[in-house]
């Protein structure tokens, strides 16, 4: 099998994009990827850019690789896959060059709140986190969304107390759904 991946493809001009799918698909690509190397799109120019190769391309898989440098790699991967992307290129706790790309976990989370794909086990989640931690040596920041240390704590005596009431006063999700 032959993923075709097109370096830079946010910052290359449509009809070289167009024409470099084409070329990849020709020779035999069975998968073609757009990347946004440098993180510098939005979701809403994500969501036009995979239109646009989707449109050119409907019957090949389509897979995006986008990168955090702006902190939207996850907002990305969601508008990209809004658009008919088939696969995301992910990392766990976002490793990757620079800032990194696409974190698995935070992906898995968004898509198990919105319906489209639920967790089958939530509890390994922290567990995969925390292992890529210890093998990787790079800690995961304590505010992470999903798997920080902080990402479902509240210090706040207001905050505490609504959670005291309603568990889902300062959730977005229920924590225990995440594992």
């Amino acid at each position: 099998r032959v993923r075709y991946t097109l370096e830079d493809g946010s910052r290359t001009d449509r009809d070289l994009l167009r024409l470099a799918f084409e070329t990849a698909v020709e020779a035999g690509a069975d998968r073609i990827c757009f990347a946004d190397t440098v993180g510098i799109l939005e979701p809403d120019q994500v969501k036009d850019a995979v239109s646009f190769v989707r449109t050119c391309f409907p019957y090949i898989p389509l897979e995006v690789h986008l990168h955090d440098d702006r902190g939207l790699a996850t907002a990305n991967a969601l508008a990209a896959m809004d658009a008919g992307a088939e696969w995301v290129s992910c990392s766990v706790n976002g490793l990757g060059e620079r800032c990194g790309i696409t974190d698995l976990v935070q992906l898995l989370a968004n898509l198990h709140y919105r319906g489209t794909r639920p967790l089958r086990n939530p509890e390994g989640l922290q567990r995969l986190s925390r292992l890529v931690e210890n093998f990787s040596g790079s800690p995961v920041d304590p505010r992470r969304p999903v798997t920080g240390k902080h990402a479902f704590h509240h210090t706040a005596h207001l905050h505490r107390k609504a959670i005291g009431m309603e568990n889902l006063a300062y959730s977005w999700i229920e924590p225990s759904s995440l594992g």
